[in-house]
C-alpha cells in the first residue's frame, strides 16, 4: 500500500502549469459529459463535437459551485493533515489516545461528505439555462432534504467501485511491472470520469 501511495503521488506530481491544465480539462470533460448526458436523456441525438462546443456555456457558475464543494471539503483536509502529523510523528501513544484521533479524522470527514452531499448534485442543477449558483446549491439542498444519507451511500459505492478497481487491477502490478502500473492507473482515472459524472448523473435524475 506504501507503493500504491507513491504511484499515486508519481501521477500527481509536476509543474503547477501542468496541474492547472489538467484542471481545466478536467472541468471542460465535466461540463461536456453532462451536457451530453442531459441531450442523451431527453432523447436527442448529438455528438461529443458539439458537446465540447454548447456545453461551456455554464462554466463560470460551475466554477463558483465547485468552489463551494472545495470549502467544504476543508474539514475533512484539516482532519486528514492532523491525523498525518500525529502517526508520522509518532505522537498518539495508547489505544484510546489512537481511537480519538481516529474519530475526530472521522468526524471531520462526515461533515464535509454531510455538506458535500448537496454540494455536488449542484453541479448538475447550475448547468441548466439560467441557473445562478446560489439557487442551484439551494435548490440541491431540498432535492437531497431527508435524504442526505441515502445520497451519501450512493456516492460512496462509486468512489468503493472505482478504488477497489485500482487496488486489484493496478497494486499488483507495481511489484511486477512499475511502467504498466502507471499507465493502466492513468488509464482508470480517465474512464472514471465519464462513468462517475454519469452515474451522479443519473442519482441527480433520481431526485427529481
Amino acid at each position: 500500500f506504501t507503493a500504491f501511495g507513491l504511484l499515486i503521488g508519481a501521477s500527481a506530481a509536476g509543474s503547477e502549469i501542468t496541474r492547472l491544465y489538467e484542471f481545466i480539462l478536467f472541468i471542460m470533460s465535466t461540463l461536456a459529459l453532462i451536457w451530453l448526458y442531459r441531450q442523451q436523456q431527453s432523447g436527442n441525438n448529438v455528438s461529443v463535437k458539439l458537446a465540447f462546443y454548447r456545453g461551456m456555456y455554464p462554466l463560470v457558475p460551475f466554477v463558483l459551485v465547485l468552489m463551494v464543494v472545495f470549502l467544504q471539503a476543508i474539514p475533512l483536509i484539516i482532519g486528514n493533515v492532523l491525523y498525518s502529523t500525529v502517526i508520522s510523528n509518532d505522537l498518539i501513544f495508547g489505544f484510546v489516545e489512537h481511537t480519538v484521533w481516529l474519530l475526530l479524522l472521522i468526524s471531520t470527514a462526515l461533515l464535509s461528505l454531510y455538506m458535500m452531499s448537496s454540494s455536488l448534485i449542484a453541479l448538475f442543477i447550475v448547468t441548466l439555462p439560467e441557473m445562478t449558483p446560489m439557487v442551484a446549491l439551494r435548490q440541491a439542498r431540498e432535492l437531497v432534504r431527508y435524504r442526505r444519507f441515502a445520497v451519501l451511500r450512493k456516492i460512496a459505492v462509486i468512489a468503493l467501485v472505482i478504488l477497489g478497481l485500482i487496488i486489484v487491477l493496478v497494486l499488483p502490478l507495481i511489484f511486477i511491472a512499475p511502467a504498466v502500473a502507471e499507465w493502466l492507473f492513468f488509464a482508470i482515472t480517465v474512464f472514471a470520469i465519464p462513468i462517475s459524472v454519469g452515474y451522479l448523473f443519473s442519482l441527480y435524475r433520481e431526485l427529481l
